[in-house]
C-alpha cells in the first residue's frame, strides 16, 4: 500500500506543477494565504513545500520581502541541455544493467497510451511518464533528484516559450526506438536516442525563443 502523502506534499506537488507549467510567473510574488487557500492545507504545510521549492531552485525567499517565482535567464537554456544532454549518459548507463521484462511492458503501455491520442502533436504526460520509467528503472534516488529537476526545467522553459511541440509521429518513433534499445541491451544506442530527443527539444526551443 502506498504511503499516504502529507499536507506539505500536496502542497508542494500543486504549487510546484503551477510553476512549471508557467501558471505561476517568473517573479510572480506568492501569497501564503492564497497558496493555503489553492491547496487546501494550512500554513505550515504551505511554508514547508516553499522551503522544498527554495531548495529546487523554483522559488525565492527574500527576507523582509516575501517569496517569488523565480526568474528564467536566457543563460538558462543553455545551461539546462549542455546538462542535461550530459545526464543522458549516465541514464542509459543506469537502466540497461537493470531492466527487466516487467519493465518493458510498462513502456508498451505508454506506448499504447500515444498510439491512441488522436492529435498530430506529442503527448506531453507520456513524454514525462517515459523519463519517469526510466529514472525507476535506474533506481538511483541521487540521478531521479537531479535529472528531474532538468526535466521539471525544460518543461517550464517549454511553457514560458510557447515552444511547438514536436510531431506525435516523432514521439513515437522516439519511445520505440528506445524500447528496442533497451529490449537488446544496446547502451549506446539508447544514449543516442534520448541525446538526440534533449537536442530535438533544444532546437525547438531555440525557434520559439528566435520569434
Amino acid at each position: 500500500m502506498a504511503a499516504k502523502k502529507t499536507q506539505a506534499q500536496s502542497a508542494y506537488e500543486s504549487i510546484r506543477q503551477r510553476i512549471v507549467t508557467g501558471e505561476l510567473r517568473p517573479g510572480e510574488a506568492l501569497d501564503e494565504r492564497a497558496l493555503m487557500t489553492d491547496t487546501g492545507t494550512g500554513r505550515t504545510p504551505v511554508r514547508d513545500a516553499l522551503l522544498w521549492l527554495n531548495h529546487e531552485g523554483l522559488v525565492e525567499i527574500t527576507p523582509r520581502r516575501g517569496t517569488f517565482v523565480s526568474s528564467v535567464q536566457l543563460d538558462d537554456v543553455q545551461q539546462i541541455f549542455d546538462l542535461r544532454a550530459a545526464m543522458e549518459g549516465v541514464v542509459a548507463q543506469a537502466v540497461i544493467s537493470r531492466v527487466t521484462d516487467a519493465d518493458l511492458d510498462a513502456l508498451d503501455g505508454i506506448i499504447a497510451d500515444v498510439e491512441a491520442v488522436d492529435d498530430q502533436a506529442s503527448d506531453p504526460v507520456a513524454d514525462r511518464a517515459f523519463h519517469d520509467a526510466l529514472l525507476q528503472i535506474a533506481g538511483n534516488r541521487y540521478l531521479t533528484r537531479y535529472y528531474s529537476q532538468l526535466v521539471d526545467a525544460s518543461i517550464r522553459l517549454f511553457h514560458l516559450t510557447r515552444c511547438e511541440m514536436e510531431g506525435r509521429a516523432e514521439q513515437l518513433a522516439t519511445l520505440r526506438a528506445a524500447r528496442e534499445a533497451l529490449r537488446t541491451r544496446d547502451r549506446a544506442a539508447l544514449e543516442r536516442i534520448l541525446t538526440e530527443h534533449v537536442r530535438d527539444f533544444r532546437r525547438r526551443l531555440g525557434g520559439a525563443l528566435s520569434r
